[in-house]
């Protein structure tokens, strides 16, 4: 027979046969290409590792009622695996009372099960291709009695229309009743229902069955029939808790709820929960009378917070007048799993009997039956149905007639299928059919026990153009359905109306069959599989199973990834800014699809333009104005490549120099496809020339001599075809300014000249070292002048850090004297000699243990000394106060400051100071100093003494900072160097000089009448505040005044250093201490134990002190311990003697006994005074010590353990004390254990005659030498 072409033909190219296509190759200028990879899902999840079976509802009539449930379990895999079975609790087995072996099948209770075998007692059972596993795992026994197989929840009550509440679980409460099915490979779960009259069946979906959005179907009861039920029946499957609601759609109350359409419930992982209700049409009881109601299960929405598993369907009569006797329910799919493409397969019953129900999962959804254009309804809301049936002439028109039909929908939709039927063929169920599709990875299925219950077909639908094998095992012969075995589309029997991709084969399965394989082989020219649905019915009578096998799973999908956009067919997101000036350039972006894969798929996601550091408007805009939209295309078999164009993106070309921005390319909202990276940034770089500088190496150390070498780097980006230059400058910044000197007098320019195509420049500046101890100091350096560019970053700053090392002191030991005051000489050494001005280092005394005004004198606030210019040392001197007192060393702390202001801060960067010609001879004279203490008429540094005829001008001008606060400190001066000393009387005045008006600031009079110079007491201060900042000092002394100005704001205090300063205690004392005083005492004779007693001061002489031993501690040591009597004694120190030896001897003994203390205590001293009167000394305990364990056992052997340690070795004795009544010991009394051994005691219960064990509790008391052991034995009269 000639292959019809098909599009699987298309669909089966192999990757060898797709290389054979010529390439295809786009050249796009500026496009931005998506790539979309379509991929299909290899997971076949109807044959899962796992499987959640929800129960079902059982009814209460006779012609309801499920005589029996069978589970049938099978796999592909030659291999046997294990599969273990549980309740929904995880750990509950199948219960054993009504569990039976299926054909082919055995249970045990013991032992590994073999293949085809179920262990009742750890519910694992064995499976493999060839053994499958069929057990009854529960029956009715008779009408009356509630339900009692596994998975049967209960009856329903008559008078409610509920669950009968009367019995657990009940209709409100979950229950465990559902299956949970795991192993380490895939299978199949099949269960089967017998019935008095029809029976059912569902087949699991694995994991394909999980989901959190699920609408329901249901059989349509569409007949007066009293008792039909209606269920649905959820599982939580997840760890936690799992939050379920129930909702119709449609505004349907659900019975037992009142008027309220919605539950909500919550279930730990493996709970179930179950709705269920009567429905009927005669209105002697109170359910659900008319039609409407009758069908409300149908379109319900149940979702959930974590993936739950979901039956429904229950026992309810088809459209005819035939009793509502029929079980039709299957396992459910998530509304992910929803299709638009069906073929039903036409069962064997009555056609009156079977029909089909499509249930819509979006709104406004049009049905379209067997190929026609025009729908046959559209489907308003979200779970409203349609039955297509004979009563409405749109589908089984004839009866047993092989009338297929193909059913098709525009949006995703459910197709359920009965089988109902009243011949002798008939079987009942509700099917939910697998959508087909030609990307569907199922190939093959193994369907067991197909004749559990008599006849049996096979309703199996492939493509067109494929051949699949079938394989009966036990009876029968391997046939082809396809070319190759003769049946095809030719066949008219196997056509489906409307449908040219797929035809179908009915098979009745020949006696002695135990199961069958279908697999497709596919178009085996080119060696691939084709896809499989497969439907089974069994019927013998009034009982039957049916069910779909095969296409449920992960629908094909298209990959869509932002990341994967690219520029002009390269690796590439960079687009650049129009090189020309003339305006703007349109830049065109696109989506290329690359689709990857063997099917056909519509897909689209919609995209959106979005500013990142890029603005529209001012970096960018679109041609259309449009910032969003969808790209849709059809994704058709092989590969391909589609373009689909967003509107113009124009990049905006300006002047101006800036850094690259961004705009973002979004996805969303994907149909047919799964997003991956969402975002894709393109980016603009700028086109215009810059140059920006920044520092390369410019933190650093200067050095003590010679230059370092600080480095900026000057780049040029952009266009850098031509040449460039740009000129520098440094100048000082930042708080501590650098300046000229820094640099090696004169502050460093230049210019920067760029060739054709260099992008870098190097910009070395040298420092000068020195060794001045100095802040870290800033410099900028400054771009300008840009020639054939502009200027990017103009600027770049350096800091030179100081590498000078600070200050030090030195840290006395000084006797205290017994009176009077001694000095404390602190020697202040600079790590460089004193600038010019000196160096003012500022102390403070922090105590310690010595307190001021006891021991020492404290400085005043703000106690300084100045080191002269040239000289690197200076002295601080801290009044040590003597005294008489026995007394230990004691020390303070003095802290020093450096003050770094080399220049006087009231300078603010001026040059040098103008010095005012005159004598300062005249009364009233001043000079001005600056951080020295030189008066006037001594020798000075240039620029250091500032003087003024007061007589003449009478006032000093000088430059200040205006807000900050400066202190004045005045000294008395000689009139001449060498002269005599003059009192001096009258006011200091200080003014600001606002433009030549005058605002007095501050003033203090002054009356000195000696020749020392005044500092704590002749200080005041001032704030500058004029916008000239300048300040006169105006004086109407008697006499020549220096000063010394102080700029507060700005003196850093950044070189400390910390002197210990130690006073040591010049008069006579002793102490005492432990030498040797903390030993065994051994088991005889003595053991000394020794002490020490130290005189300290002046030992010129003689001195002496008596000791007595007392006990102390929380053991004290006893006179026996010291052979009856605490020792005492003298201790004498001759001349120049410092130190002796007190040996106290304590006595050995063999008792044992905790460790023990002692004191020895100084007295009654002779020329000479107590400093520590007392030391301590412990005598540790050497003798055994014996260990044992309590216990305490309920009947029996009661053992412990003796042990020991000790020093000295030897053994111990123990002997066992009492024998009550009930206990015999084992054991002699009086035995000998060595030490350092376990010794080992059992007391045993005696049996009284009666073979009971005595009641109560008994306690046996052990003596081990002074120590006792209770061991206690209750009794539990155990036989």
């Amino acid at each position: 027979m000639k292959k019809k072409d098909s599009l699987f033909s298309k669909f089966s190219k192999t990757k060898e046969a797709r290389k054979r296509e010529p390439d295809k190759i786009f050249i796009l200028s500026l496009l931005i290409f998506f790539n979309f990879f379509l991929f299909v899902h290899k997971n076949h999840a109807q044959y899962s590792n796992t499987h959640y079976v929800p129960p079902y509802v059982s009814g209460v009539q006779a012609s309801n009622t499920q005589n029996e449930q069978y589970l049938v379990l099978t796999t592909l895999e030659s291999a046997a695996f294990d599969v273990t079975i549980t309740l929904g609790d995880g750990t509950t087995k199948l219960p054993t009372g009504q569990l039976a072996a299926g054909a082919g099948t055995s249970i045990i209770t013991s032992g590994s099960p073999s293949p085809g075998q179920y262990n009742s007692t750890t519910g694992v059972a064995s499976i493999s291709a060839t053994n499958p596993l069929v057990i009854r795992i529960g029956v009715r026994s008779s009408d009356s009695v509630a339900g009692t197989g596994v998975l049967t929840t209960n009856d329903i009550n008559t008078s409610t229309g509920d669950l009968n509440a009367s019995v657990t679980p009940g209709y409100e409460d979950p229950s465990n009743q559902g299956l949970i099915l795991t192993a380490s490979n895939n299978f199949y779960v099949n269960l089967r229902h017998d019935s008095g009259s029809q029976g059912g069946s569902l087949t699991g979906k694995g994991s394909a069955g999980l989901g959190q959005s699920f609408i329901t179907g249901s059989p349509v009861a569409n007949n007066t029939y009293d008792r039909n039920v209606l269920f649905i029946s959820v599982m939580a499957t997840q760890s936690g808790t799992t939050n379920v609601t129930f909702t119709d759609f449609n505004g349907r109350t659900f019975i037992g709820h009142g008027t309220s359409t919605t539950i909500n419930k919550s279930l730990s992982q493996g709970e179930t929960y179950v709705i269920a209700q009567l429905v009927d049409g005669d209105g002697s009881d109170p359910d659900y009378d008319t039609a409407a109601e009758r069908n409300s299960f149908n379109g319900i929405s149940v979702t959930s917070d974590k993936d739950i598993a979901i039956a429904s369907g229950g026992l309810a009569g088809p459209d005819a007048s035939s009793a509502g006797r029929d079980i039709g329910y299957d396992q459910l799919v998530p509304v992910s799993e929803a299709g638009s493409d069906f073929i039903l397969v036409r069962g064997q019953g009555s056609a009156a009997l079977e029909y089909a129900i499509v249930v819509a999962t979006q709104a406004n959804t049009q049905v379209f039956l067997n190929g026609s254009g025009t729908a046959v309804t559209t489907l308003a809301n979200v779970g409203d149905y349609i039955l297509l049936n004979s009563t409405n002439s749109l589908w089984q028109t004839a009866t047993n007639s092989n009338d297929n039909a193909y059913i098709r929908t525009d949006k995703p939709s459910f197709v359920y299928q009965t089988t109902n039927g009243a011949n002798a063929s008939n079987v009942s169920s509700m099917n939910l059919i697998p959508p087909i599709s030609l990307c569907s990875e199922v190939s093959e299925v193994t369907i067991a026990n197909p004749l559990q219950f008599g006849t049996a077909y096979l309703n199996i639908t492939v493509p067109v153009g494929t051949n699949t094998t079938v394989t009966p095992t036990g009876g029968g012969t391997t046939f082809v359905i396809g070319p190759d075995g003769g049946d095809d589309v030719d066949n008219s029997s196997n056509n489906v109306t409307g449908n040219t991709e797929w035809f179908t084969h009915t098979y009745q399965i020949p006696s002695g069959v135990t199961s069958i394989n279908i697999k497709g082989n596919g178009d085996e020219s080119v060696g691939a599989t084709n896809p499989i649905n497969v439907g089974f019915l069994g019927a013998s009578g009034n009982k039957g199973a049916a069910g779909y096998f095969a296409g449920f799973g992960a629908p094909p999908s298209a990959t869509v990834d932002g990341s994967s956009i690219m520029l002009g067919g390269i690796a590439s997101t960079t687009l650049n800014e129009p090189l020309n000036a003339a305006g703007e350039t349109a830049v065109s972006f696109s989506f290329e699809v690359e689709v990857q894969g063997d099917c056909t798929s519509n897909v689209s996601v919609d995209w959106e333009v979005i500013a990142g550091t890029a603005q529209l408007g001012t970096d960018y805009t679109l041609a259309s104005g449009t910032t969003s939209g969808t790209a849709s295309f059809t994704a058709p078999s092989g590969t391909s490549t589609q373009t689909i164009s967003l509107p113009n993106i124009t990049i905006k070309d300006d002047a101006e120099v800036e850094s690259t921005e961004t705009l973002i390319i979004r996805l969303s909202n994907p149909v047919n496809a799964v997003l991956g990276n969402t975002d894709t940034e393109i980016s603009i770089t700028d086109n215009d020339t810059s140059v920006s500088i920044a520092a390369t190496d410019a933190t650093k150390s200067e050095g003590n001599s010679g230059n370092t070498a600080f480095t900026f780097t000057v780049t040029r980006t952009g266009i850098t075809t031509g040449t460039s230059s740009v000129d520098y400058a440094i100048t000082g910044s930042g708080a501590n300014a650098a300046d000229a000197t820094d640099f090696g007098g004169a502050l460093p320019s230049g210019t920067v000249n760029f060739a054709a195509t260099e992008t870098s420049k190097v910009i070395t500046v040298n420092v000068n070292g020195d060794s001045a101890f100095e802040q870290t100091e800033e410099f900028t350096v400054t771009l300008s002048n840009p020639t054939g560019a502009e200027i990017g970053t103009a600027t770049a700053t350096g800091s030179i850090t100081n590498d000078d090392s600070g200050v030090s002191v030195s840290s006395p030991t000084i006797t205290e004297g017994d009176s009077g005051t001694t000095n404390a000489d602190v020697v202040v050494t600079l790590s460089s000699p004193a600038p010019s001005g000196g160096t003012t280092i500022y102390y403070t005394v922090v105590p310690g243990t010595a307190v001021a005004g006891v021991d020492y004198t404290a400085p005043a606030a703000n106690a300084r000394i100045i080191i002269p210019a040239g000289s690197s040392t200076g002295t601080i001197s801290i009044p040590i106060i003597g005294d008489t007192t026995i007394e230990a060393d004691k020390s303070f702390t003095v802290q020093v400051t450096r003050d770094l202001i080399i220049n006087a801060g009231f300078q603010d960067g001026t040059t040098g100071w103008t010095t005012v010609s005159g004598t300062p001879n005249c009364a009233g004279s001043f000079s001005f100093e600056v951080n020295t203490e030189t008066v006037y008429g001594g020798s000075v540094a240039s620029n250091q003494v500032l003087e003024v005829d007061c007589l003449s001008q009478g006032y000093q001008d000088f430059p200040t900072k205006a807000g900050t606060t400066y202190d004045v400190s005045f000294i008395t001066s000689r009139r001449t160097a060498g002269g005599s000393p003059a009192s001096v009387n009258g006011t200091i005045t200080v003014q600001d000089n606002n433009g030549g008006v005058l605002t007095n600031l501050n003033s203090t009079t002054v009356t000195k009448t000696n020749t020392t110079f005044e500092y704590t007491s002749s200080t005041f201060s001032f704030t500058a505040t004029g916008t000239t900042s300048r300040v006169l000092f105006t004086s109407t002394l008697t006499q020549t005044l220096g000063l010394i100005l102080d700029d507060l704001s700005v003196e850093p205090q950044v070189a400390d250093a910390t002197s210990t300063v130690t006073i040591t205690d010049d008069d006579t004392s002793v102490s005492i201490a432990a030498t040797d005083a903390v030993k065994a005492e051994g088991t005889t004779g003595s053991t000394a134990f020794t002490f020490t007693v130290t005189r300290n001061g002046d030992t010129s002489g003689t001195s002496a002190v008596n000791y007595v031993v007392t006990g102390s501690g929380a053991n004290p040591a006893v006179a026996a311990d010291f052979g009856g009597a605490f020792p005492s004694g003298t201790v004498n120190f001759a001349a120049t003697e410092t130190s002796k030896v007190v040996t106290i001897n304590v006595s050995g003994d063999t008792t044992v006994e905790p460790d023990e203390g002692f004191t020895v205590t100084l007295s009654s001293p002779v020329d000479v005074g107590i400093l520590t009167g007392t030391a301590t000394g412990t005598i540790t305990n050497d003798d055994p010590t014996i260990t044992f364990n309590d216990i305490t056992v309920t009947y029996g052997d009661a053992n412990f353990n003796l042990g020991a340690t000790s020093n000295s070795g030897g053994t111990i004795a123990y002997s066992i004390v009492g024998s009550p009544n009930g206990t015999s010991l084992s054991g002699t009394n009086n035995e000998t254990v060595t030490i350092g051994n376990v010794g080992t005691v059992t007391i045993r219960a005696t049996v009284a005659a009666n073979g009971i064990y005595a009641s109560g509790t008994k306690d046996i008391t052990l003596t081990i030498d002074p120590k006792a052991l209770t061991v206690s034995v209750t009794a539990d009269n155990k036989v």
